[in-house]
């Protein structure tokens, strides 16, 4: 029995090839993904707990006493000095060595151990040719290079506040002795204090957080989850389980599919060398363990070995991704715990495919199996598809008979068609991902800068669009989240859709996601020590962020902040930080969109992985199937031979069998690429504080059906040159079972 089975595993070829290159890319893409996430989450959380990654940054309202913050919310804090200085056509932010919390990661050389000495980023050194022991000069004053470093809370590098993009050669990121930082001529310095919650319970932890966000005792505070430069990591980390899911669940499909396909067409053509062996003592178990057997012994090399290359390329493919991050090097170690759960995997996918396969045969009686197996009359569903059609010539009508006399050969190539088209379109939509983002963002902004002030201002500058932007908390259906609250004069500068009248609220699209609101629903914000509802105006286009807008008269009135601002939208292209001593920060438009772009650049490598997926399974999946049908349908082929059919009628009738039912698996593939599509956003919203732009894109489809048929007819063609239309050399590879 076994060797009756490895026989017709050995003579079909394509279709064995098919099934192991299958397997090993399944298992390779699942590998690759499953290592990549393992090791950036396990890095993540080792890196954020051995350099004690702080939970809030906050800066206190003026007279508002640290000490007196830390005991009430219990925390522990530490100060942190930055200056921000222009020297040499180069900018740097010196800050405060950390001590306690988010702690330099020294990547090589030593910690500062005394005044004089600093630290360096490693990104700013590599460009620099700076060494550890260098002496490097800052405006006059030399330093004494102790080593090079990374901080937590600049995975992403944010050195000038009116820029959103890093430049590794002419922006530094320096550590130094407070003194130091206090003491270098011609920086603008600033405090702010990095906090960790102490040990106490979530629930504790929870209330603290709410109460900071609405606290009028800080002028400012921002939590780790907040920060963009943690998300860039959690970023690449949520890119990477969405690639192991889809490689795990999406390829373990089209393996199971093909194989209960093989499996079933050969127990059909050795049915009767099945039944002799029945009938001669061999228990039906065994039949099927025999198919099990063979499948397994298939599958589990080929798994085995796109494991372990999946494994050998991760840290490759991650190299590709630490273009914007500054990190040290991550290691990557081999998980036995991973191959042992990914060949469960396989063996469960061979069981599976056995137990289908062998369903039918081991149902029949040995009488059934040594019948000759004869066409006494065609399917309900042969009826069907031949009245449907109304085929108006015989070669029509054959080419109608090959495709459908196998159901599961029209699933397999209804399904590699709908794979396709599918994965073009997730990868087409998932690559415009930061393109849709800058553009949503892009369309309401008619500004050119955007100001904050150090200190809330009064309104000084005609023509200026004013606002005071805080964080508050909102209260969801379900969750309660941290929001950014905009309180907006009304204008132009930004546009929301509509101004928020009094009591009103306009949402943008992310908000509105997470708190689950639509217009003419009442919310809740706790703001400082108040709590107000407001009505949704309206859903704005905005994406990035979970923002939320009202009018800035309203809630002055209200008594929930003063009739002051600390920021504007400006037409002034030419302000800048030295504007004015009460001035911050000022970004531009272009570098919040260059930020929000380069934020979002992850995302197109997971896309490029999908377009390859896209071409490769497919082309196998239509390869395998056209072979099987040759192999089904040889006797009717060799028929029409012998009367004189020409090889070009044939070519026609084989390869383009599944013509018909192209735009069948065309068109059930665009609204599932829909519905995976906003499933996808809706995982990322939660995890990026971004609504990626999923609505229906033209393009997008036309993408997606364009790439699909030329992977099909494309594959049809390069089959039929492959055989120079000689159909007795193709029969030949199918002749004996």
């Amino acid at each position: 029995m076994n060797k009756m089975i490895f026989r017709s595993f050995s003579r079909k070829k394509i279709q064995t090839a098919g099934i192991v290159l299958l397997t090993f890319l399944w298992m390779f893409v699942a590998s690759m993904s499953v290592n990549l996430y393992s090791a950036n989450k396990k890095f993540q959380d080792e890196y954020f707990s051995d350099t004690n990654a702080e939970d809030l940054e906050f800066v206190p309202a003026e007279g508002t006493d640290p000490e007196a913050i830390a005991e009430k919310y219990d925390l522990e804090y530490e100060e942190r000095y930055i200056s921000d200085l222009e020297a040499g056509g180069i900018s740097f932010r010196m800050i405060s060595a950390p001590e306690r919390i988010s702690k330099a990661f020294v990547t090589e050389g030593n910690d500062i151990s005394a005044a004089g000495e600093i630290l360096i980023n490693k990104e700013f050194a590599e460009k620099n040719d700076i060494s550890v022991s260098d002496t490097y000069t800052i405006n006059g004053k030399s330093y004494k290079v102790a080593g090079l470093m990374t901080v937590p809370d600049y995975i992403r590098m944010h050195v000038r506040n009116d820029s959103l993009s890093y430049d590794p050669e002419k922006e530094a990121l320096i550590a130094a002795s407070a003194e130091d930082v206090k003491a270098v001529e011609g920086g603008k310095i600033s405090l702010v204090y990095k906090a960790k919650f102490k040990d106490i319970s979530d629930d504790k932890i929870s209330d603290h957080t709410s109460e900071l966000v609405r606290s009028k005792e800080l002028a400012s505070v921002t939590f780790r989850d907040d920060n963009s430069g943690l998300n860039a990591l959690g970023g690449k980390i949520s890119v990477y389980f969405l690639l192991t899911i889809i490689s795990l669940f999406i390829m373990s499909v089209i393996i199971a599919v093909m194989l209960i396909m093989f499996i079933y067409i050969l127990i059909g053509e050795n049915k009767k060398s099945v039944g002799v062996l029945v009938a001669n003592g061999l228990p039906r178990r065994s039949v099927f363990f025999s198919y099990l057997k063979a499948v397994v012994l298939l599958l589990i090399p080929a798994a085995a070995a796109g494991y372990m290359t999946g494994f050998a390329f991760a840290p490759t493919f991650n190299k590709l991704l630490e273009t914007d991050l500054s990190l040290p090097e991550m290691k990557f170690s081999f998980e036995p715990v991973f191959l042992g759960i990914f060949m469960w995997v396989v063996l469960l996918t061979g069981i599976i495919a056995a137990v289908c396969g062998t369903r039918s045969i081991l149902r029949l009686s040995i009488t059934e199996m040594l019948r000759d197996a004869k066409t006494t009359g065609i399917s309900r569903f042969e009826r069907f598809v031949k009245k449907f059609t109304k085929k108006s010539s015989i070669e029509k009508k054959i080419k109608t008979s090959f495709a459908i006399r196998s159901k599961l050969l029209l699933v397999l190539v209804l399904f590699s068609v709908f794979a396709a088209g599918v994965e073009f379109f997730l990868s087409y939509a998932i690559y415009r991902f930061p393109k849709n983002i800058c553009d949503a963002q892009e369309e309401s902004m008619d500004f050119e800068s955007q100001v904050y002030f150090r200190q809330p201002a009064e309104k000084t500058t005609d023509g200026d669009q004013y606002f005071y932007e805080l964080k508050a908390m909102g209260h969801g259906k379900k969750d309660d989240i941290i929001v950014t609250v905009t309180a907006l004069e009304e204008g132009s500068l930004i546009d929301i859709g509509t101004h928020p009248a009094a009591g009103e609220a306009v949402l943008n699209k992310t908000s509105a996601d997470v708190l689950k609101a639509k217009k003419g629903d009442t919310i809740k914000l706790d703001i400082y020590d108040k709590e107000v509802e407001v009505k949704v105006a309206g859903i704005s286009d905005r994406v990035a962020g979970k923002e939320i807008f009202v009018d800035h008269a309203w809630l002055a009135g209200e008594n929930v902040i003063d009739n002051k601002y600390n920021g504007m939208f400006t037409s002034d292209a030419s302000i800048t930080a030295e504007s004015s001593d009460n001035i911050s920060s000022v970004l531009s438009r272009s570098s919040i969109l260059e930020g929000y772009e380069s934020s979002q650049q992850v995302m197109k490598y997971g896309s490029i992985i999908l377009g390859v997926l896209g071409i490769v399974i497919p082309v196998i999946l239509i390869a395998v199937t056209v072979s099987v049908l040759i192999s089904q349908n040889k006797k009717e082929i060799y028929v029409f031979k012998a009367n004189g059919i020409k090889n070009k009628i044939m070519n026609r009738m084989v390869y383009g069998s599944y013509n018909g039912f192209l735009l069948i698996g065309i068109l059930i593939s665009i609204p599932y690429s829909f519905f995976i599509l906003n499933l996808i956003c809706s995982i990322a919203v939660k995890a990026s504080g971004v609504r990626y732009p999923s609505d229906p894109d033209a393009v997008g489809i036309a993408f997606a059906v364009l790439m699909t048929l030329i992977v099909y007819f494309g594959t049809m063609l390069v089959l039929r040159f492959r055989h120079n239309g000689n159909m007795e050399k193709i029969l030949n590879d199918f002749r004996e079972l």
